[in-house]
């Protein structure tokens, strides 16, 4: 087999993991999963899974030490204005936003290297049950309860705390990640559903762009291409074809970057 570069890639991404330079190593592994699959080399597809979900999960958690916003019923202005409060962050738009502002504010956060977050409520502001719903990927859309009406629609810091039922405290970060593994949870339902070990993988790939740093599909992910490995049938797809169904071109951004759910 010729050498495609996957091993001096991924060298590349484990130095950039060492560094704390998460987007960069999430850019490498992302291109080497894009070369992975296109060969049908799926242990090293399952190996490269490993640093991405590590690289994300610290993106994640950066953004969540920084500026939160749970509604965006009152917010001016387009994508980029809300930059300076979101670096790093989170932030779950609702109406009067759409998918058109989350893809946009994503986009703009990958190309200028910045950790922030996205989820979308299709809901006012005010309701008391919102539905979370995909805005890149598969149609995925799950209910959660609002958050504390002292804390829609205004910038909070992420570890404002507000008294819970049985006096547990609440964080808006803790709210945010809650919502976004809910999302993904029903990510997951879905995409396990497939019983073909290659269908099976492209719907993981195309569910983790919806929550791009969701660890449980990352790890589905892996056993499903540890499987496919294990097919002798599992044949590598056409050279132009996409290294996967759809996961992440920026972390939820439907075209820039190659592999699974690439972007939050």
């Amino acid at each position: 087999m010729v050498d495609s570069g996957i091993d001096e890639q991924m060298e590349r991404a484990s130095e950039a993991l060492a560094r704390m330079n998460y987007l960069a190593c999430e850019r490498l592994c992302l291109e080497s999963l894009a070369l992975a699959r296109g060969e049908g080399r799926f242990e090293d597809y399952a190996r490269i899974l490993l640093p991405l979900q590590e690289s994300r999960r610290q993106r994640r958690l950066t953004a969540a030490e920084g500026g939160i916003r749970l509604g965006t019923a009152g917010l001016e202005g387009e994508p980029v204005d809300w930059l300076p409060r979101l670096n790093p962050g989170c932030i779950l738009l609702t109406r009067p936003h759409g998918p058109a502002q989350a893809r946009d504010l994503l986009n703009l956060a990958h190309e200028r290297g910045l950790h922030i977050e996205v989820l979308l409520a299709d809901n006012a502001t005010a309701d008391e049950k919102w539905q979370l719903r995909a805005f890149a990927g598969p149609d995925v859309r799950c209910d959660v309860d609002a958050p504390p009406r002292t804390w829609r629609d205004r910038w909070l810091h992420a570890r404002e705390v507000q008294a819970g039922q049985g006096e547990i405290e609440l964080e808006p970060s803790g709210y945010f990640l809650a919502a976004s593994e809910a999302l993904g949870d029903e990510a997951l339902r879905m995409a396990e559903s497939e019983e073909n070990i290659l269908a099976r993988l492209a719907r993981l790939e195309a569910c983790l762009e919806v929550i791009t740093d969701h660890e449980l599909l990352h790890q589905a992910l892996a056993r499903t291409a540890r499987e496919a490995a294990r097919q002798p049938e599992a044949s590598p797809p056409n050279r132009g074809e996409s290294a996967t169904s759809g996961p992440d071109a920026p972390t939820r951004a439907p075209t820039e970057r190659p592999g699974p759910g690439v972007t939050s």
